[in-house]
């Protein structure tokens, strides 16, 4: 590849990271009794052609030291999510991928709280 074309690239990869920084949307939607925030990005969620829903949530502790966002794909109908992708951000940044089969939305308070938000309120 050439210089010229390689310098493009760069270019346009940097534009198209900074037009999706600052589309981002977070809304807070949980805070525990530690502090830990929870937040969905709402400018990010999308609805896939088998009919469930991807979106990001952020996790952020109560000093804001460490931060972990993740992209999960809800089964709203099935009450259940599943992490696709994510990464942790503090002491150094550490991805990881998916987690292993879906997760039940359960009747926690944050769980409850994280249906409403993927979902939207009063949907099962």
């Amino acid at each position: 590849m050439n210089w010229n074309r390689c310098i493009a690239l760069s270019i346009a990869s940097l534009c198209l990271s900074a037009t999706f920084a600052f589309s981002e949307e977070w809304s807070l939607f949980f805070e525990n009794h530690h502090g830990i925030r929870f937040y969905t990005d709402r400018g990010s969620t999308q609805r896939t052609p088998k009919g469930t829903i991807l979106v990001w949530e952020k996790v952020v502790s109560s000093d804001n030291a460490i931060r972990m966002e993740t992209l999960n794909e809800a089964d709203c109908s099935r009450r259940q999510y599943k992490v696709l992708q994510g990464t942790v951000y503090g002491r150094g940044v550490k991805p990881f991928g998916k987690s292993k089969g879906w997760k039940r939305f359960r009747s926690s308070d944050l769980d409850r709280a994280r249906h409403d938000a993927f979902c939207g309120k009063g949907r099962k």
